[in-house]
């Protein structure tokens, strides 16, 4: 139909259900008529109206040129209509995506610079117990070389005092000896005395 000739509207309600509070189901009415594109049928005088433009005052969606009548009553811009907005709102953004990106690397390097820290300390103690370690080794070392030097001087001085008695001990028994032999080879040499004869008393020899 044509504008100012009557039209027949069809309203198909469906219910939609939402879990916003109290209001658990809500009713969506999808209405259709026989008005031609670029008009409405209007619901109370039943006659084809042309559309209305944007910020024109509104009832339903099917009113507005843009197909979208706003919470306020207004037609509003199409819902498919792209968002726009001023310069200032992508400097901010880059600003904030940079700003991120620079907190995330200090971070980044500050907790593993504590980490490094860490890791060097703990090598650091490490190195110095195994040199204290190497030097106790080194002390005890030195320590028992020591003790062995001591230890073979006092043998040894223990050894060269056994030897000088040893030896003056073989040489006073062999001079000792030597004398004995010429004591018996100068008896064995001497005249033997003669031995007294004695009479028996029954006048034996």
């Amino acid at each position: 139909m044509t504008l100012n000739q009557g039209c027949v509207i069809e309203n198909t309600p469906y219910i939609i259900y939402v879990n916003d509070g109290d209001a658990g189901e809500l009713i969506d009415i999808v209405s259709r008529d026989n008005c031609r594109i670029g008009s409405y049928c209007d619901g109370t005088k039943l006659t084809c109206m042309p559309n209305k433009n944007i910020t024109d005052s509104c009832a339903a969606d099917k009113e507005c040129d843009s197909y979208n009548c706003l919470g306020s009553g207004v037609c509003g811009d199409p819902a498919d209509t792209p968002k726009t907005f001023p310069a200032w709102v992508y400097f901010l953004v880059v600003l904030g995506i940079i700003s991120g990106l620079f907190g995330t690397i200090w971070v980044l390097y500050v907790v593993h610079s504590k980490q490094r820290d860490k890791e060097r300390e703990r090598r650091i103690q490490y190195w110095r117990e195994q040199n204290a370690f190497r030097q106790n080794i080194l002390q005890m070392r030195d320590t028992a070389f020591h003790i062995i030097g001591q230890s073979n001087a006092a043998a040894s001085s223990r050894n060269s005092i056994y030897s000088r008695d040893d030896s003056h001990s073989v040489a006073h028994y062999t001079t000792q000896k030597q004398v004995n032999e010429y004591d018996y080879v100068g008896m064995m040499m001497a005249e033997p005395e003669p031995m007294p004869i004695e009479r028996r008393p029954d006048g034996r020899f």
